[in-house]
């Protein structure tokens, strides 16, 4: 590959990484709820990668609780139940 090929290709991946960035400084900012934004953040990664899973887990430390409020398979979203992480860590 020639210097101005990968130059381009990095470009490119900046370019797509700010895009990123700029939408969800978007989503955050319009004050939508948390399911909301954290769909925008879904779909800006799925812009960038490939994947079969996706997947955000909140952790409250208080109460030991991890919750899944986003969680996709193969492009679907799913229910996921919340549990205990000391029960089942990993």
């Amino acid at each position: 590959m020639d210097k101005r090929s990968h130059n381009k290709r990095v470009q490119e991946s900046r370019d797509k990484e700010l895009e990123l960035l700029y939408q969800l400084s978007i989503a955050l900012a319009s004050g939508e709820d948390l399911f909301t934004t954290l769909l925008t953040l879904q779909t800006e990664i799925l812009k960038l990668i490939q994947a079969d899973a996706l997947f955000v887990a909140i952790y409250n430390e208080e109460t030991d609780i991890v919750r899944f409020p986003i969680y996709f398979e193969v492009g679907v979203p799913e229910k996921h139940p919340s549990r205990r992480l000391s029960d089942k860590p990993g």
